[in-house]
Order: structure tokens, then sequence, then C-alpha cells
């Protein structure tokens, strides 16, 4: 019988990982999913395992990267909100799937992100505000942004994702504004 020939696991992990329990029961995870290889990878899927003392799974959860396609060479976050979560002493995340990249997939690559800025607001809240353009041929008919934050030691802090209004006809561009609480 042909042998049945085993995948190439692609290099893509987890990263900056932190965690926090914000309120009572709950847990929350955020972290990043880094491409290492020299194409893009799509249908990233993170799986994030809470631990006892001894290393033991209490509770397993499964999570989509915030965005569709992780670029060569990128990071796109990924974020976990665990309700009524045991206590926890370890938080290990894993890549558990990531494909290679279909080009011809209906893509739009030409959305830039310009202008962007962010600042503190009252006590705990960041707000990102930029401009996404479009330079390329087409109307992009379906666009989101996603921001990440990062602590001082690196790790993600917060993560959002926010539609844009579309279409974005070619050379126009949308404005968007984003309100995070940092979970640190």
């Amino acid at each position: 019988a042909p042998a049945t020939p085993t995948p190439t696991a692609m290099p893509v992990h987890v990263a900056a990982q932190s965690d926090d329990r914000p309120t009572a029961g709950d847990a929350v995870i955020l972290g990043e999913v880094v491409n290492d290889s020299p194409q893009g990878v799509e249908e990233v899927t993170v799986q994030v395992d809470l631990l006892d003392g001894q290393g033991r799974p209490l509770t397993t959860t499964v999570t989509m990267a915030m965005a569709d396609i992780v670029p060569a060479g990128g990071r796109v976050p990924f974020a976990v909100v665990v309700t009524g979560a045991p206590s926890y002493a370890q938080v290990v995340s894993r890549v558990i799937r990531a494909l290679p990249e279909v080009p011809a997939r209906l893509t739009h690559r030409g959305l830039h992100v310009a202008e962007a800025s962010g600042r503190a607001i009252y006590d705990r809240t960041f707000v990102v505000m930029g401009k996404v353009r479009n330079t390329g041929q087409d109307d992009a008919l379906d666009a989101f942004v996603v921001v990440t934050l990062y602590g001082s030691d690196d790790r993600v802090i917060g993560a959002a994702r926010q539609a844009l209004e579309c279409p974005i006809p070619p050379g126009d561009r949308v404005i968007f504004e984003m309100s995070l609480v940092p979970i640190r």
C-alpha cells in the first residue's frame, strides 16, 4: 500500500503571550502568531491550554488568529476569554493549524494603514486612530483593521479587530478609530 505522506509543519509559532484574570472566574489570554516562513499562511488556529501545577490540562480552548492571512515574516494577534476558568498554574498556547496561503484567493493586497497614532485616555483606555488607503486597482469590498498593544516587556496586552466601512474604491481612504483596554 502506498505510504501516506506526512504533512510538513509550517514554521509558525506563538509568541508574546500574556494572561490575566480581570474579573472573578474569567481568564483572558492574548498573544500573537509569528510566521517565520517565506510565504503567507492562512487558517491559523491556536490551541490554548490552562494547566494545573503538575502540567495537566484543566481546560482547552481553540481560536483563530485575528487576520485571515499571516504574511511571510508577519505577526497577527489572537485572543481568548475563558469564562468561568478554573484556578490554573500555567498557560500553554500553540499553533495547531496553519496552511500555506493560496495566492489565487480573492484577497485585496492594496490596503495600507497610514497616519496611525494612539494615545491613552481616561484611566485604562487606549485609542488608536488612522487611515486605511486603497492603493490597489479594485474596490476593497470587505476589509478590517487589526490593532495590537504591547506592554513594556513586549508581551501582547491588548488586541482588537474592527470592520471598515466598505467598499473602498481605488485611491480612496477610510478613517478608523478603535478603543482598547489593556489587560495589564
